[in-house]
């Protein structure tokens, strides 16, 4: 029906509601569901051949995976949220962090964090984004080398990449570092 040009639902209000109360059950069932991580298990590379179309010649595709399977060890899906990258690069950080005697980890990160860092806000001629850098950097030098320090297991470091409300300091010292390294070389 038709109301002063406005156009008006055909159907009861008593049927309405009943849609209305049903589609609010369903995103309250939805959101009480556990939120997938935002950084996957490690997968095969071998997974990767039946999950993307591969059109009429499908050999050049399978000789992709077996190329990334002979490089990699394996793979982690990571969740397309804008920060998927700088989630990788740091996930890539940690699995490196691993492979250190766990006496050299903590010394490491406090060692590179900082010096990267302020080689870059020396660079920088932003005095708000230097000083936003240098924080950054200290806050995220301070928490892997806690969790160094603490002898943390592989899973909470890696924990410590996965989750983008625990991330987003990290996260944002990176967005920081690789803008400036691009800025610099274009």
């Amino acid at each position: 029906a038709e109301v002063t040009g406005v156009q008006t639902c055909a159907l009861p209000i008593s049927e309405m509601d009943v849609q209305l109360q049903a589609a609010v059950a369903e995103s309250i069932r939805v959101a009480k569901q556990p939120a997938a991580p935002d950084v996957g298990p490690v997968i095969n590379a071998k997974a990767l051949e039946g999950s993307h179309p591969v059109g009429a010649d499908g050999s050049l595709w399978r000789s992709k995976v077996k190329l990334i399977e002979a490089r990699y060890q394996g793979m982690r899906r990571v969740k397309g949220d804008g920060n998927c990258f700088y989630r990788s690069l740091l996930m890539g950080w940690m699995e490196r962090l691993l492979t250190l005697p766990m006496n050299e980890r903590s010394l490491v990160w406090t060692r590179l964090i900082p010096e990267v860092s302020a080689d870059l806000a020396n660079q920088m001629a932003d005095q708000a984004r230097r000083k936003e850098l240098l924080l950054l950097a200290a806050a995220f030098a301070k928490r892997t080398r806690l969790l160094c320090e603490n002898g943390a297991t592989e899973d909470q470091l890696l924990a410590a990449a996965r989750k983008s409300e625990e991330t987003g300091e990290s996260l944002r010292w990176l967005r920081l570092v690789t803008a400036d390294r691009k800025s610099t070389r274009l």
